[in-house]
């Protein structure tokens, strides 16, 4: 177990999932079925290594920020020798509980892109393994300003556990989130009756709704969370604040480089705004101004803006001005 300090309050807690090592290659196109795809320089692209996992980009994203996260999870047991242990202390992400996966080594993750954005995505994912027992002390978890939980499958490692910390949470009081990474086979529908916001793509939506039986063009605002983000890629994304809807358009980047990490970006920049007690829509204008920063460089966390870069940019792309800080400072 890796555990770093313990002491004061921690701004949010991201709850679930693996530290994962990516490796991206950018080909002009993807070969089709049956053909071979030439690619000169894919060993070297393919060496390149750069650190993700859907929670540690979404922690990051809110550190650079400003927030003070901590992070519960798994690891593989050359955390400390791939760099992820130094690298999370670089970021300020001391706050950790994460369970080291004996005998197993980090996920890695293989991404080909081509220039029009589609890709195949491969995963060396660690086996399931017994005796996974995530252990964070409560109050932790009771003094929290806020958790989001990533995942919400049945099947997901240590679910059971992840369950109860939301449990743990909502009794207390504790704002919960959901960054959705599920699928209709493995739905689990307990998540929906803890948290208070949902965060998904147009995908996973209609996954959720299907599953829930429902349908109709006010079926999301029928979710029980009452605040719930949709991104749509670049046709931006979806605020519904207890069951309104608002539009949010994208935030340009300077350029386009790589959509990895995108999604889990636009998630720490709405968990940031709605710590810092900004509307919901404002939150999913700041989760957008995020996500461009971060399509900007290869890798998922390569780009991640500071609190007086994000304000910046959110001025010249939505004409008003950001305090990125608390309301009530």
């Amino acid at each position: 177990m890796d555990c770093g300090p313990k002491s004061g309050k921690i701004d949010l807690l991201v709850i679930g999932g693996l530290l994962v090592i990516d490796h991206i290659a950018v080909l002009p196109e993807l070969p089709a079925p049956g053909e071979t795809a030439l690619f000169p320089g894919l060993t070297a692209a393919l060496d390149e290594k750069y650190f993700g996992g859907n929670n540690v980009n979404l922690a990051a994203a809110a550190a650079a920020l400003g927030l003070r996260v901590g992070l519960i999870g798994f690891t593989g047991a050359d955390f400390q020798s791939s760099g992820y242990r130094d690298y999370l202390d670089r970021i300020g992400i001391g706050d950790r509980w994460l369970q080291v996966l004996d005998g197993q080594s980090i996920a890695h993750c293989y991404s080909f892109f081509d220039e029009g954005g589609a890709s195949l995505t491969f995963m060396d994912y660690p086996a399931a393994a017994a005796g996974l027992d995530l252990a964070v002390p409560k109050a932790v978890i009771e003094s929290a300003r806020q958790i989001v939980i990533i995942g919400g499958r049945r099947d997901d490692l240590s679910a059971s556990k992840v369950l109860e910390f939301a449990a743990t949470a909502h009794k207390a009081r504790v704002p919960v989130a959901l960054a959705w990474a599920g699928d209709k086979s493995s739905f689990e529908p307990r998540y929906f009756d803890l948290a208070d916001t949902l965060l998904c793509n147009h995908l996973e939506i209609e996954v959720i709704l299907k599953c829930m039986g429902l349908r109709g063009a006010d079926a999301i605002t029928k979710l029980a969370p009452k605040r719930i983000y949709v991104t749509r890629g670049a046709a931006g994304s979806a605020v519904y604040d207890e069951g309104k809807k608002s539009d949010i358009p994208v935030a340009q980047p300077r350029r386009a480089v790589d959509p990895t990490g995108a999604g889990d970006a636009y998630a720490g920049g709405v968990l940031a705004g709605l710590a810092w007690g900004k509307p919901a829509e404002t939150c999913g204008r700041i989760g957008a101004v995020v996500a461009s920063f971060v399509v900007e460089k290869r890798g998922c966390q390569a780009n991640l803006p500071s609190r007086k870069q994000l304000e910046a940019r959110y001025l010249t792309t939505y004409g008003e001005v950001l305090n990125a800080g608390s309301d009530n400072e």
